[in-house]
């Protein structure tokens, strides 16, 4: 099995089995990975330290392993964050990288979070590392843990993305959490229900146990949302899941199944405290010529893409000097100038032609330059004025696996792979804008998420297992945990 200290370095080695179509012998083992969305790692820290989860101590940190500094994918929100979980992918790779997007095509909006297109985040997905690959011969290869796994069943609880997933639960619109969630206001009720919903799965015949299982516990998160990212709701959230999880591996144990069960606890994403309200689409319709003309991205969270057409029309991309010269009502507009100085906004990313990215906030530029080199593309990063991700000197040119360690503890970790890898997606918005705590965009939140800082970027991940090693690790992201699952299996 792939030890645990050597996550990241093995990543790309195991994806690229993992993207194989070859057929593997499954060991007599079971994966159970629970998302905690939206539980920051400080928080859920602070509470093993203060004894306040003991049985997650017990298991995770005095027998598992434990990852300081974890980080998820960008930019911060639930989709990108399971999906990397699930299939090993990158924002840039998966097609699927916010909580909705633009079709240039059908001028339409393509929404993850709504009644009528909640499965529409498994339909999108795609697999742009095996497409670029010569050696995969069909368009839409195995690609998530639920479809690598068949026959063998799969369970994905309380998750909308299920994409290959033999059970899936609830199989339809999730009424009683919509009920506990918009109607009686509790979140503690939300965990409950996934957590009974993996009881009753690993209740039936052995024959039928799911193998891989994902888990979504959404209780931080909507606390997070409606009283902050520290509020004491979530830390009572915390202990009802440590007291649950507790209870299911005791059960586990009368089955004689908890020596072959691996756990995962991580989050999505973070959170940070918000409260202001930045009217983003106002700004922009006012400076247009039409509302037809732009598509503003309007989630609620911390960052958001903006659309424009180029100078042929929505299937044109437009150019870096479209962007600085675009039609307005009764002059040309900067459209980068416009948004950059807006006194909510922290800094925006712009994409510039091919495998290049503009970086700007109020007082300097970045330019990121993603250069192929096979498995281990490289990142180069130069900037002038001020560093709008205040790294100043690191490297000007550099693997993923460098960034990754010489930014982990910066304001904005991982930023250069992360923008660079993202921007490669063609569904990716023009211009993304990310602003300035406690801003947020359509409606006021207590606490929200969606930017590349460490409140939002920094995860919990745990893991503990038959042959997981125990101790305290640095290094992870989130698309670590898939091969990792594979080796497991």
């Amino acid at each position: 099995m792939l030890p645990v200290k050597k996550l990241v370095k093995g990543v790309l080695a195991a994806l690229f089995l993992a993207f194989s179509a070859k057929a593997h012998a499954l060991n007599d083992v079971y994966v159970i990975h629970f998302v905690l969305d939206g539980a920051r790692y400080d928080i859920l820290n602070e509470a093993v330290q203060k004894g306040e989860l003991p049985f997650i101590q017990k298991t995770f940190f005095e027998n598992g392993t434990v990852f300081e500094n974890a980080l998820t994918a960008f930019p911060t929100v639930s989709t990108p964050g399971y999906i990397a979980f699930a299939t090993g992918l990158s924002t840039g790779n998966s097609g699927i990288f916010f909580l909705e997007w633009f079709d240039r095509t059908k001028r339409k909006v393509v929404g993850y979070l709504t009644l009528k297109s909640y499965n529409r985040v498994n339909t999108d997905l795609i697999n742009r590392m095996a497409l670029l690959d010569p050696n995969v011969k069909t368009l839409y290869p195995p690609t998530t843990l639920f479809e690598k796994l068949k026959p063998h069943p799969t369970a994905a609880v309380y998750t909308h993305f299920r994409q290959g997933a033999s059970i899936a639960t609830p199989a339809a619109i999730p009424a009683a959490a919509i009920w506990n969630s918009a109607i009686t206001k509790n979140g503690l009720a939300l965990d409950r229900l996934s957590m009974q919903s993996l009881e009753k799965i690993f209740l039936k015949s052995p024959e039928t146990l799911p193998r891989y299982s994902l888990v979504a516990l959404y209780g931080p998160d909507f606390y997070g949302h409606k009283t902050g990212a520290t509020a004491e709701d979530i830390a009572l959230d915390l202990k009802q899941f440590d007291y649950l999880l507790k209870k299911f591996t005791h059960r586990l144990e009368k089955r004689g199944l908890l020596d072959q069960t691996y756990f995962i606890v991580s989050s999505d994403h973070g959170m940070h405290d918000a409260g202001k309200l930045f009217k983003l689409r106002r700004i922009i319709w006012n400076a247009v010529e039409s509302k037809k003309i732009a598509y503003v991205g309007n989630r609620g969270v911390s960052s958001t893409f903006l659309y424009l057409p180029g100078e042929k029309g929505w299937e044109d991309v437009p150019t870096l000097a479209r962007l600085r010269h675009f039609p307005g009502k009764h002059r040309m507009v900067d459209m980068i100038e416009l948004i950059r100085n807006q006194e909510a906004v922290e800094w925006l990313a712009v994409r510039d032609g091919v495998d290049r990215v503009r970086i700007y906030n109020k007082k300097g530029e970045g330019l990121i330059t993603r250069i192929p080199n096979g498995d281990n593309p490289l990142f180069s990063y130069t900037f002038s004025g001020k560093d709008p991700f205040e790294y100043n000197k690191k490297f000007k040119l550099a693997d993923a696996k460098s960034w990754l360690a010489a930014t982990i503890h910066e304001k904005h970790p991982n930023a250069i792979v992360d923008l660079g890898n993202l921007f490669a997606d063609p569904r990716v918005g023009d211009i993304l804008v990310t602003l300035e705590d406690p801003w947020g965009f359509r409606r006021i939140k207590a606490g929200t998420h969606g930017s590349l800082s460490q409140s939002d970027m920094h995860i919990p991940l745990l893991m503990a297992g038959p042959s997981v090693s125990k101790g305290t690790y640095t290094l992870a992201k989130g698309v670590d945990v898939f091969p990792t699952i594979l080796e497991w299996l």
